[in-house]
């Protein structure tokens, strides 16, 4: 693979910039309070709303490479110098993916041919099931050119 990188990018090394999973949580969260308080006694929740789930981001994470090569595929060996593709899923109690928002952002390449790959990719991930009736993961995956 990287035989056919260095003959479309003659001389330029290429950089793969994995950002780490920005947020994994159940529903949205509750505004947080400007400062901490003193825990309050009596009635109310403990805790951070919605599970903070490894699985979640693993199962992202596991279609990385793929990923990073669906970007490197049709946006790094078409000129693009630098290219990002963000994932946003929405999982249900069972783990099946209900909602996806993916954008790819870059200077070259055939963004759309990305996209197509990467909700290929997204779809076929095996996301566990979870205690809450929705949960998001999220990830970024930058490939830049240098």
């Amino acid at each position: 693979m990287m035989r056919s990188l260095s003959r479309v990018c003659t001389g330029t090394a290429l950089a793969l910039l994995l950002a780490p999973a920005v947020a994994i949580s159940g529903p949205p969260p509750a505004k947080a309070p400007a400062a901490k308080a003193p825990a309050a006694k009596g009635k109310g929740k403990k805790g951070p709303s919605g599970p903070k789930n490894s699985a979640l981001s693993n199962a992202l994470n596991d279609k990385g490479q793929a990923i990073q090569k669906c970007i490197i595929d049709h946006a790094m060996e078409k000129g693009a110098n630098k290219v990002t593709a963000d994932v946003h899923v929405t999982i249900n109690r069972t783990g099946a993916v209900v909602d996806q928002t993916i954008e790819v952002t870059g200077d070259g390449g055939d963004k759309t041919q990305v996209k197509e790959c990467v909700e290929a990719l997204v779809k076929s991930a095996k996301f566990p099931s979870v205690p809450t009736p929705l949960a998001t993961a999220q990830q970024s995956w930058t490939v830049a050119a240098q």
